[in-house]
């Protein structure tokens, strides 16, 4: 859906219109969600990159013309950037152990990053916004990224067990602790076609429109950019997906 399509922004504007959009957005993130409507309030982002070579990578520009874009439609936003944080992405025997606990219960000694942790599920509860930037590998997102939702969407953080008098549980069986988000973005690029990422099933989208989204607002949007087959791009086509991102994030 093409940003900065006047008539087609009028139409979205109309509230049956934004229902119907979002509605179908929610249905498969393949139909992208209403542009932001004129009298909706800024967001609290939390925008989130893992790539190993930070800002100095064509992953790192798209970051950047994120991170700018919505800071120049007033959004408030806070960023992560998983390798410069050093963040240790792996599940230790201390995390199985205590798993189900409250993190703020666990043992410093058995979870010695405790403190960080801590912050990042802050900043979840604090957002209403969530944004990846991240490079496709092997079908998924990097491993640190994986890990650090393996380490931060926890029991009594991100989601509880249904008990008989817990509210609804969501579509993936968990109740959902972060209503909070309201909507989600994903920034990545593929270095293999749409084509192939279609056979092979998008697990990384997967992950976040099935797996995760059912833990936020239950009206939560998916906005997904992809630029596929990014290894053999030209510049013109990488500056083509860069005012994009731009382009939709200023209507985020």
């Amino acid at each position: 859906m093409p940003r900065g399509n006047k008539e087609l922004s009028l139409f979205l504007w109309d509230p049956l219109s934004r229902f119907l959009a979002s509605a179908a957005n929610r249905w498969t993130s393949f139909i992208p969600p209403p542009p932001r409507h004129p009298s909706d309030p800024p967001r609290r982002v939390l925008l989130l990159h893992a790539h190993p070579m930070g800002t100095s990578s064509f992953n790192g520009a798209c970051f950047e013309t994120t991170h700018r874009s919505l800071q120049e439609a007033g959004h408030e936003v806070q960023t992560l950037s998983l390798y410069e944080e050093g963040f240790q992405p792996c599940m230790q025997a201390s995390d199985i152990r205590e798993y189900m606990k409250p993190l703020s219960d666990r043992h410093d000694e058995g979870t010695p990053d405790k403190a960080a942790l801590l912050r990042y599920i802050d900043l979840l509860k604090w957002c209403d916004a969530l944004i990846f930037v991240y490079p496709t590998w092997w079908y998924a997102m990097p491993a640190i990224l994986k890990g650090w939702i393996d380490r931060t969407f926890l029991p009594h953080s991100a989601f509880t067990l249904p008990t008989p008098t817990s509210p609804p549980a969501s579509v993936v069986g968990l109740v959902p602790c972060l209503k909070n988000i309201k909507k989600v973005g994903v920034v990545t690029t593929y270095g293999s076609s749409y084509q192939v990422i279609r056979y092979v099933g998008d697990p990384g989208r997967r992950i976040i429109a099935r797996g995760l989204r059912p833990l936020f607002d239950a009206q939560c949007t998916l906005l997904w950019l992809g630029m596929y087959s990014c290894d053999t791009a030209s510049q013109a086509e990488r500056e083509d997906f860069l005012a994009e991102v731009n382009s939709y994030m200023r209507e985020f």
